[in-house]
């Protein structure tokens, strides 16, 4: 409860940088979410619901509570907020941790490495060649210390745009992209110098 109490006091505060509503199937489930500089910090809807309205959320609302997320969204949550799903809310977390660790990462590493890491915008792991005869990136990292690095795999053996098939990847990705820790690509931007 101590950390509920928490959450309200930083929320009636606006001690937040952003406000997210997080959507996950059942309203019932749903979080609202404050987001700090180094966090993110989760309530459920229900909590937040009784808190303020004294009103029960209990997983029995019919529709999926789409009737009361509704009423949540507009008119219970009186400040800016941002809605995302379980998936994006995920990925952000995922992002956020990564950049954390990059800090952490970042007061242990010797000038040298840090201009490594501040120097790559741009990092191939691995190439293939395309049917016209180009070697395009098929694995690379991209992204800088403030913001993040990440690593971009190719998802679609088969893409029109570079030039390796003829699918316009409408419905899918051509490359799969995830967050990467400085340190991973420290180590694999040294590898990558000593054989050059």
């Amino acid at each position: 409860m101590d950390k509920n109490k928490k959450w309200f006091e930083a929320f009636e505060r606006k001690n937040y940088k952003n406000l997210y509503y997080v959507q996950r199937g059942h309203v019932y489930y749903d979080l609202l979410v404050l987001e700090t500089e180094t966090n993110f910090h989760t309530l459920p809807i229900p909590v937040f619901v009784e808190h303020y309205f004294n009103e029960k959320i209990d997983g029995s609302e019919i529709n999926f509570g789409k009737e009361e997320r509704f009423y949540i969204q507009h008119d219970y949550i009186k400040e800016p907020f941002q809605v995302l799903d379980g998936d994006e809310y995920y990925e952000m977390k995922e992002w956020k941790k990564k950049l954390n660790e990059t800090q952490k990462f970042l007061s242990s590493i010797t000038e040298e490495e840090r201009k490594l890491l501040e120097n790559l915008n741009y990092l191939v792991i691995q190439e293939t060649e395309n049917q016209y005869g180009k070697e395009i990136a098929s694995d690379y990292i991209d992204g800088s210390i403030e913001g993040g690095f990440y690593r971009n795999t190719l998802a679609c053996a088969s893409s029109e745009s570079l030039g390796l098939g003829i699918c316009q990847c409408v419905n899918h990705k051509t490359f799969d992209t995830e967050p990467i820790s400085a340190q991973e690509v420290l180590e694999l931007a040294k590898k990558q110098k000593s054989t050059v």
